[in-house]
């Protein structure tokens, strides 16, 4: 039973919950996608650099092609086309990613194309950049610069390393035949070449390896980190609820006290009074006070009952096991044990459910619950009067299910709105003298909540002063 300080208890469940769904990354990490990230970020820094080169290039070169003639003249423009082709592709590749950068649908697929185009452009870029440059001298810092740029720009895989500098190199070792003519450089270069290929292999495994090494040791990292924050909020879940337990179970001994006190003391004097006779020949009172405690002693072993039920739901060693009920009879057997306290107020008990009225749920604990609300109805309905039990089919205005509704109508005198709206609540519970001076404990209708929750169902009040209360038990209809 969680009834104590529930305004605390919500606002302290509410922040278990921001900090369970507060926006820690996720315990399931993607590693491929933590390195692709990685990639186009480091693709981001590389386009725009790999573009003011080329641009750069262009400018320098593209006043060239009129003074130069010949093979100076090819020459520059191959230089001029091989760098306009590179900085339309990079300039259209960034164009495009900026127009589809909000697609969810493409930006998967985008963020591939973006680092795919950088790995395969760059490197032969500087190969082809580095083949024309032999018609001028034996430089190869194009081709060096570009495979190095990518070996330690982005993380790429040792197999992707080798296709891509491997074929880069087969084309460069094949075509440098055709763009230098001393054969000691050609054969030069080609080592040259083949120690860069070599060199960017090497160079890219090793920056892969200790990013790859680090991205690990950070999942461990984040793993823990978020191991221990749901550990953390688990024990605070348990330390809340422990706390919420303790709460009310010495709030409930509190109660329990109080009510069993007063009556036993009460039975105390009164028993005192019958031994020292104090009543003298008076048969009248003697009776009376005898009736006085039999009623005490009844109202006792109901609180004990009730105690018992209680306790069994706290440990979860009540069964909760359904069975279809005729609904009429077992209202009625209730209302047979209860026929007495009805009978000295006068009270008629009707039951107007229908005799063949079935439902599917927990004898006994239903009959706890139709035995609270009878005593309760009887208890403050005036003498003379009557109660009303009965019992419909309606559905259920957010989920369309069946809900059976049992309703227990009194008309007596009603109950205050500042005790209805706590009548629930075991922080908040009250002990009320019935209109005959019935003591009660306070605890009944707390009971009945619990219950009625244990049923999967709920428990409601309509009550106006003067006029009466009905108590509604909604429960499930299959």
């Amino acid at each position: 039973m969680m009834f104590i300080k529930e305004a605390n208890n919500e606002y302290m469940i509410n922040s278990l919950n921001l900090i369970r769904n507060a926006s820690f990354p996720s315990l399931d990490f993607d590693l491929t996608d933590k390195i692709r990230n990685s990639n186009v970020i480091r693709a981001i820094v590389i386009i725009p650099i790999a573009i003011l080169i080329s641009t750069s290039i262009i400018i320098l070169n593209v006043s060239k092609q009129y003074a130069y003639t010949g093979l100076q003249n090819l020459w520059v423009k191959d230089i001029l086309l091989l760098n306009e082709s590179v900085t339309f592709i990079l300039g259209s590749l960034v164009l495009i990613s900026l127009l589809l950068r909000k697609s969810k649908l493409i930006k998967p697929y985008l963020s591939k194309t973006v680092i795919l185009t950088v790995i395969i452009i760059i490197p032969f870029w500087g190969t082809m950049g580095c083949l024309l440059d032999q018609r001028e001298g034996p430089s190869l810092i194009s081709l060096l610069a570009a495979f190095i740029a990518v070996a330690s720009g982005l993380l790429i895989r040792p197999w992707i390393s080798i296709l891509v500098f491997g074929l880069n190199y087969i084309i460069f070792y094949y075509c440098i035949a055709f763009t230098q003519s001393n054969p000691q450089l050609l054969e030069f270069n080609r080592s040259a070449a083949l120690w860069c290929m070599l060199t960017s292999i090497g160079l890219s495994t090793i920056f892969w390896r200790n990013n790859l090494q680090k991205i690990k040791q950070e999942k461990i990292i984040l793993d823990e980190k978020n191991e221990l924050q749901l550990n953390y909020c688990q024990l605070v879940e348990t330390t809340t609820e422990l706390k919420k337990s303790i709460e009310t179970k010495d709030h409930f001994f509190s109660i329990l006290a109080h009510d069993l006190r007063g009556p036993l003391t009460s039975t105390l004097s009164l028993t005192q009074m019958i031994t020292e006779n104090s009543f003298g020949a008076d048969e009248n009172e003697k009776n009376n006070a005898m009736k006085l405690i039999e009623n005490t002693l009844q109202k006792s072993i109901e609180l004990f009952d009730d105690i018992l039920v209680w306790s069994a739901t706290q440990n979860n060693r009540m069964s909760f096991m359904h069975e279809s009920l005729h609904l009429h009879d077992l209202v009625n057997n209730n209302i047979q044990l209860l026929m007495l306290g009805a009978h000295n107020k006068n009270l008629v008990v009707i039951n107007h459910i229908n005799g063949d009225f079935r439902i599917n749920a927990h004898r006994n604990i239903l009959n706890t619950i139709l035995r609270n609300l009878l005593s309760n109805a009887i208890k403050f309905s005036l003498p003379g009067g009557k109660i009303e039990i009965l019992a419909d089919i309606n559905s259920d205005k957010t989920t369309g299910n069946k809900i059976v509704t049992i309703s227990v109508k009194d008309h007596g005198v009603g109950i205050e709105d500042k005790v209805l709206k706590n009548l629930f609540k075991i922080g908040h519970t009250t002990s009320t003298l019935g209109t005959n001076n019935e003591i009660g404990t306070g605890l009944g209708l707390i009971l009945c909540k619990e219950l009625a929750e244990k049923l999967n169902g709920s428990i409601s009040v309509e009550s106006k002063m003067g006029a009466g209360s009905k108590f509604l038990i909604h429960l499930a209809a299959t």
